[in-house]
């Protein structure tokens, strides 16, 4: 994390801020990309794919050490951010380069066109579905 690489770029330098942003992504954004994946890619992966399961195993993690990292600054969002914030910013970073360079080309390589096609279906119908499952951020704020 840090100072941002664009200079007219959002990202707040002041750190407090930076847990701010970061924790609003996660919840808006990676806690239901993850979820779609542990429903409906991974489990696909592991069926067709037996020999990608060490990875899905990996990316599980990666998942669950993400979701404990958000909840420690959740909890504690002062603390050593010069050390964490870096360190989920590494983990993100490697597990997206995993994805994109490992498991989404095993998928595209080893599916075929019907398959891909309904993975592309299943994907958008938990897509559809998580996102029913969540409240507006009004909502949110308010129900905390």
């Amino acid at each position: 994390m840090g100072q941002p690489r664009a200079p007219r770029s959002e990202w707040p330098p002041e750190l407090s801020k930076q847990v701010h942003v970061v924790v609003a992504f996660f919840t808006e954004t990676l806690r239901p990309h993850f979820e779609i994946e542990e429903l409906a890619l991974f489990p696909l992966v592991r069926q067709r794919l037996p020999d990608r399961a060490a990875l899905i195993r990996t990316l599980s993690s990666e998942h669950d050490q993400v979701r404990s990292l958000i909840r420690d600054l959740e909890r504690d969002p002062a603390r050593d951010l010069e050390e964490r914030l870096p360190m989920l910013g590494k983990l993100l970073e490697g597990h997206v380069r995993s994805e994109e360079r490992v498991l989404f080309q095993a998928v595209q390589h080893e599916l075929g066109a019907a398959e891909m096609e309904s993975l592309g279906e299943q994907l958008l119908l938990h897509r559809r579905r998580v996102s029913s499952c969540r409240l507006p951020d009004a909502a949110r704020n308010r129900a905390d």
